[in-house]
């Protein structure tokens, strides 16, 4: 079967993949001494704590950031609405901060997995936001939104990473040294999965509130099915698990029925580890279901509904 013909009704064309360019990182074993240049660069917080070289327009932005931040650390089902009033007083007014603030949201979003619904309705309140550019257009919210999705979809930066790593493994005898680049794979590893699958939950949750259309999100699951890497039909499986019930409407059923006729062959196929195959297995058994989960999902609750589910 081929993947370039299971979706009809997708819009545009996908363009080659680009060619990933890998750097590879400074030896652990080298003794070099870098020079330390007089003006060099400081984190925009050191900068602020110093007072040095720090524009007024950084300045503000980083009072936003820091104002969004303790927003997003104070956030439960049961104030979403009094949070909501103040992150509608932050002055984001610039595309620079427009874009930080996105940035920030997304991060958190996709590293606490259960939150990405009420950060994605966080995300809805910004809807209507649109700053001025350099260039004197304006720019809308849910465009920046939607390319920095896209980009972060797209981001690839653990497998060029893994393969740094083996570089350094690779050219060290040095015991110590060696258990200390497992560690960090192992933990870099653990690190980019568990980002990789907040993405999928992320944008799954912001179509769902209409600000991603169904073309991207059938563009989303061609590319995973493409790749049919391990982490990218597991990244499938937490994305449609996410949007199935949505995205299965009688007009996209025979770009459904393709998508599932292309998973049994590769689960026939036996080509995956076992642990994938039961995903994708558990995947179709939901789609029959109506997407209708065994169980439900566990995440965040007001106090009300836990009293609720302990009287149950």
């Amino acid at each position: 079967m081929d993947l370039s013909e299971l979706v009809t009704t997708q819009a545009g064309e996908q363009g080659e993949p680009q060619q990933r360019r890998i750097i590879s990182g400074l030896s652990l074993n080298a003794n070099k001494i870098l020079h330390k240049a007089e003006n060099a660069w400081k984190p925009l917080s050191g900068k602020l704590a110093s007072g040095c070289g720090v524009t007024e327009e950084e300045r503000k932005t980083q009072e936003v950031l820091r104002e969004l931040q303790a927003i997003l650390n104070k956030l439960t089902p049961g104030n979403f609405g009094s949070l909501m009033k103040s992150l509608a007083q932050l002055e984001i007014n610039t595309e620079a901060r427009l874009k930080a603030v996105i940035g920030l949201i997304f991060d958190k979003a996709v590293s606490e997995h259960s939150f990405c619904p009420a950060y994605a309705k966080m995300c809805h309140h910004l809807l209507g936001l649109n700053v001025a550019t350099e260039d004197g257009h304006r720019v809308t919210f849910q465009k920046v939104l939607l390319r920095h999705c896209q980009s972060q979809f797209e981001k690839n930066h653990n497998e060029e990473e893994m393969i740094n790593i083996q570089e350094e493994l690779d050219a060290t005898e040095n015991v110590s040294v060696t258990v200390t680049l497992k560690e960090k794979d192992a933990l870099s590893r653990d690190f980019h999965h568990h980002r990789s699958l907040g993405v999928m939950k992320l944008i799954g949750e912001l179509f769902k509130l209409k600000m991603l259309s169904a073309n991207i999100m059938h563009h989303c699951v061609v590319k995973l099915l493409k790749d049919e890497h391990e982490e990218s039909l597991e990244c499938l499986c937490k994305l449609m698990s996410t949007i199935g019930k949505d995205l299965d409407t009688p007009s996209a059923k025979p770009d459904m029925d393709h998508y599932f006729a292309y998973i049994n062959k590769i689960i026939q196929e036996k080509t995956t580890s076992t642990r994938t195959r039961f995903m994708l297995l558990d995947m179709i058994d939901l789609r029959k279901n109506n997407w209708v989960p065994r169980r439900d999902e566990e995440g965040p609750k007001v106090i009300r509904q836990l009293h609720l589910k302990a009287k149950l």
